[in-house]
């Protein structure tokens, strides 16, 4: 395997944080591990790319007004920011989205390509909307894709388990954030 970056999805306040919009206490308890594993991979020369969902709100008007995540990461609320406990310095790379993959409608493919990525690990928050969506669509595009089973989260621990054994199935290979860093320790960059 050759050059390896990070994926960080969604990982903004009103995800994060108690009083966001979408808030599930098992992304609070998630968020250590993931502010750890980013800090290991960037030792071992990861390239980082947080993806942060933004929304204007004629965009989240125009949204279908049955959905929960119609007015959450709205620009301008603090909902959207990426979370303060992260690690973000600044030659990491932020991309926005609008929709639920990093891929969709994004320069994440053009980014990855320049700098000779072929292996990304996926972290962050829905697992089974947007991480699932990222994960998927970087399968599609031939990354080796891996989905960092214990930096993902959703609504409840057994959810997110069923989500983890469904993509680990079809798209992405999912193994702990230990497992991964002795992987990218012998050999990925």
């Amino acid at each position: 395997m050759g050059k390896t970056a990070v994926l960080v999805v969604d990982l903004v306040n009103d995800f994060t944080r108690p009083d966001g919009k979408i808030y599930y206490e098992t992304t609070g308890q998630m968020m250590p591990r993931c502010v750890r594993f980013i800090d290991r991979m960037r030792e071992l020369g990861a390239k980082i790319v947080y993806i942060q969902q933004v929304m204007s709100r004629e965009d989240a008007a125009r949204q279908n007004p049955d959905l929960r995540l119609r007015m959450c990461c709205v620009e301008g609320t603090g909902g959207e920011e990426l979370d303060a406990r992260l690690p973000v310095l600044p030659e990491d790379t932020v991309v926005k989205k609008t929709r639920a993959s990093g891929f969709f409608r994004t320069e994440l493919e053009d980014l990855l390509e320049a700098w000779g990525v072929d292996t990304v690990a996926v972290i962050g928050t829905k697992t089974n909307c947007c991480v699932r969506a990222t994960a998927t669509d970087a399968s599609m595009r031939d990354y080796h894709t891996f989905l960092i089973s214990d930096c993902v989260s959703t609504n409840t621990e057994e959810l997110n388990r069923f989500h983890c054994e469904d993509i680990n199935k079809y798209t992405a290979k999912a193994v702990t954030a230990d497992r991964f860093i002795e992987m990218a320790a012998q050999g990925l960059s």
